[in-house]
């Protein structure tokens, strides 16, 4: 005896619809000028600043990383890069790039590892290994990890910690 059950859901959305990438943001959610910008990290965390119309990516990595405590001698192995998709890194911004016309542009800003160098690889400071670590594990999932010149010990190391 099988009945067959019809049903119909009707879902209303409440949420005011997403920004289109390439849209400013409206002058409502302005202050002073500056709009928030959101700076994604690889490890899908997320802090947003206020970006003016003449901060730049050195500007707001810089904020970003006093942020987060980053020591100053390792601030210079970041930066911040352009994802067209949301998903992968496309490039590096200059430091001197517009960063309200790259959030404008891209689907998201995002904090990551420039130049994996020896100190940054040894540093034990909570925030810049959870950084390094997402970006090891990040390379990994991409299979881009030729470029950070794992070896292959440290590459399954990496992979054991991020299951």
């Amino acid at each position: 005896m099988g009945s067959d059950i019809k049903t119909k859901t009707d879902t209303v959305d409440t949420h005011a619809p997403m920004a289109a990438f390439g849209s400013t943001v409206p002058s409502a959610f302005r202050v002073d000028g500056a709009a928030p910008c959101v700076v994604h990290m690889l490890d899908n965390a997320a802090t947003t600043v206020l970006v003016r119309e003449d901060s730049t990516a050195a500007d707001v990595c810089a904020s970003v990383l006093a942020r987060l405590q980053v020591p100053e001698e390792l601030r210079a192995c970041f930066g911040l890069y352009a994802s067209e998709d949301g998903s992968t890194l496309a490039h590096g911004l200059d430091a001197e790039a517009s960063v309200m016309a790259a959030s404008a542009a891209y689907a998201k800003l995002v904090l990551a590892v420039r130049l994996m160098v020896p100190p940054l690889m040894g540093a034990t400071h909570p925030a810049v290994v959870r950084l390094v670590f997402a970006q090891l594990a990040h390379h990994l999932c991409a299979g881009t990890y030729e470029r950070t010149n794992l070896s292959l010990d440290c590459a399954l190391a990496v992979a054991a910690l991020h299951v």
